[in-house]
């Protein structure tokens, strides 16, 4: 019985044991990802460019707005010094 015993206690710490080095290795994995600067800065560039692809609308108002807001300003600075 206590040979039973001790081989079923080594059976489950040795699942155990390799569960944790499981887990450990995908940690580690995401840790690896997450320092990753140059991978992450390609991904967020590449979610901004699917989504200015699949939505311009916004990009193209923007633009707009800037152009509209730099002529404004353009505009009053010249009626400004032309007083």
């Amino acid at each position: 019985m206590t040979g039973e015993a001790e081989t079923a206690t080594t059976r489950e710490l040795r699942e155990r044991v390799e569960d944790t080095r499981q887990e450990l290795g995908e940690t580690v994995a995401r840790l690896a990802a997450r320092t990753d600067v140059k991978a992450r800065v390609r991904e967020s560039a590449g979610r901004a460019t699917r989504a200015v692809r699949d939505n311009p609308v916004p990009v193209v108002a923007g633009t707009a707005a800037a152009t509209a807001a730099v002529v404004a300003s353009v505009s009053a600075v010249r009626a400004w010094r032309s007083r």
